[in-house]
């Protein structure tokens, strides 16, 4: 609530605080890209931003980001301006800190263990860095995790109805960060390995959970896109300046080893 950048935001938290202004400015109605010089400049070549952070998808323009984390913050915004943007973050993180203490309970581990792991989640993972700044992550860190308690849980207690609420919460964390779908087939296998005799009852209970956001989240996709996996994943398959997997994997060989 002390943010001394006052409203200024850069990188992709800002384009995510441009998505929210936009959302409240056109009353909820739409969540393309308010620009102010569009009727001298119609086809954006002015815009301050360009593909792949800004799209266009009939004759409307959006930047790229999925638009359900600006719309969860936009009430927010207009309640308590640039500091009630904050606010889901923040909740967010707490939910998550309890979901890991549940853990520890769940398997049954020393309280200062509990408190050690709750400790250097706080201070030593990224959660802690993206909650200073306006970003979907700890909101989607929150429903993977929640969708890793619930598969812990069957883990421990074979409980079924653990696997519905497995699918859902993991379907829900890609709302928000569709690399999730990679942390919900990790524990799926996980399960499947450790149970391997109840295969089919871990696939068909997890999908009912899975099934219906994840089905319902491609259809809002390709409704407001034009595409089942968003706007966001299109515009990098067909930019030519995005690295492509050798790429990626070589950025990541500099970042650890360079």
């Amino acid at each position: 609530f002390f943010n001394p950048a006052k409203g200024v935001q850069f990188g992709d938290f800002g384009l995510m605080y441009i998505q929210v202004e936009d959302i409240v400015k056109s009353g909820y109605s739409t969540f393309a890209v308010h620009y102010k010089g569009e009727k001298v400049d119609s086809e954006y070549k002015f815009f301050p931003f360009k593909k792949p952070f800004l799209g266009k998808v009939g004759e409307k323009y959006y930047i790229d980001f999925p638009p359900y984390f600006p719309l969860l913050n936009a009430p927010f915004y207009q309640w308590l301006g640039v500091n009630g943007l904050y606010l889901l973050n923040y909740f967010s993180l707490l939910l998550t800190l309890f979901l890991l203490y549940k853990l520890g309970k769940l398997f049954e581990l020393e309280n200062s263990f509990i408190n050690l792991s709750l400790f250097l989640y706080s201070f030593g993972m990224t959660a802690t860095t993206y909650n200073l700044v306006f970003h979907e992550y700890p909101l989607a860190i929150f429903w993977i995790t929640a969708g890793f308690y619930f598969a812990s849980v069957y883990f421990k207690k074979e409980r079924n109805y653990s696997l519905i609420l497995f699918g859902f919460f993991g379907a829900v964390s890609l709302y928000f960060r569709l690399e999730m779908v990679f942390v919900i087939l990790a524990c799926g296998l996980g399960l499947v390995f450790v149970y391997p005799k109840n295969f089919l009852k871990i696939g068909i209970y997890s999908l009912l959970g899975f099934i219906f956001p994840f089905v319902y989240l491609l259809y809002l996709n390709f409704d407001i896109h034009w595409h089942p996996l968003g706007l966001r994943f299109a515009l990098t398959l067909t930019d030519e300046s995005t690295a492509g997997l050798l790429g990626r994997i070589a950025i990541i060989r500099d970042m650890l080893f360079s």
